[in-house]
């Protein structure tokens, strides 16, 4: 019954480096470069709006946004970055971007064996109203990443080696509620309830009540074990490795890499918030 959740994000950057400065080298500020790259996380994580399996992405969209990202472009050796993150999702959303809740049913009483033929199936019929989902999701997140800019040119640009591990905290509440159903004549053609002897509403009444606790159980289902929804889970999240190539030229910076997603976060199938995503490596 899960779909896309929509979240607000807030990320904050602080970046470092370690130079090794050569006899030719220039020495040159980084701050302007530092503050730009802040602006680009902060624009690009603020009021997201995702979808994910499992209501979450491999790919994250806050705390990390590649390699590149992450390092200054001048001059080479290693570097480093920190990235805090506050993620928080309070809304589930079906493929229309609607609220997904638990859906409105009109069920057809089966009162034909309680009341022995003397109201056949179908005559009546239970409406059950919409339900409400009550969703929230906070996540706080420690990007560490760190790596190595190559000194050496490889077709007009550089190598970057980098890693990223996530450190995430996460909290889920979840509930989702379901009114009652009304009975109502199926058809023009069905007796009005009041119409019917005190003993035919009486089996009415009591297969109306099996069907609403039916429905009830289902709803009460759908969180599968809700101790494990309504929980809170801690630890390291997967470690991505990433591999650029960048070029600069001017004001133009070309960028060609690849990151592979390592299963080394913490992972409980059978529990709803995750630091990690699962025992497989995405490339």
């Amino acid at each position: 019954m899960f779909g896309n959740h929509r979240n607000r994000a807030l990320t904050a950057p602080i970046n470092w480096r370690t130079t090794v400065k050569k006899a030719s080298a220039h020495s040159h500020t980084q701050n302007t470069i530092l503050q730009a790259a802040s602006c680009v996380v902060m624009l690009a994580a603020a009021g997201s709006s995702v979808a994910g399996e499992g209501w979450k992405l491999r790919q994250s969209p806050v705390g990390s946004f590649g390699g590149d990202i992450a390092a200054l472009p001048e001059p080479s050796g290693p570097f480093g970055s920190a990235l805090l993150t506050y993620l928080e999702s309070y809304k589930i959303l079906d493929a229309n971007g609607n609220a997904k809740v638990p859906d409105a049913m009109s069920i057809p009483l089966p009162t034909g064996t309680p009341t022995r033929g003397a109201l056949a199936d179908g005559v009546y019929t239970v409406n059950v109203p919409a339900g409400t989902t009550n969703y929230k999701q906070t996540q706080a997140q420690l990007n560490l990443a760190g790596g190595y800019w190559t000194d050496a040119i490889y077709n007009d640009g550089r190598l970057q080696f980098a890693a990223n591990l996530p450190l995430v905290k996460i909290k889920r509440t979840l509930s989702l509620t379901q009114p009652l159903g009304t009975v109502s004549p199926t058809t023009a053609a069905s007796p009005p309830l009041t119409a019917l002897p005190a003993a035919l509403q009486g089996a009415v009444a009591a297969v109306t009540a099996a069907v609403n606790a039916k429905v009830q159980a289902g709803v009460a289902a759908a969180l599968v074990t809700p101790t494990l929804q309504n929980t809170e889970a801690s630890g390291i999240g997967d470690m991505e490795l990433t591999v650029n190539w960048v070029r600069r030229q001017e004001q133009l910076k070309v960028l060609a890499g690849v990151t592979l997603f390592a299963p080394t976060g913490s992972y409980d199938v059978a529990r709803g918030p995750n630091p990690g995503s699962g025992n497989f490596y995405t490339l």
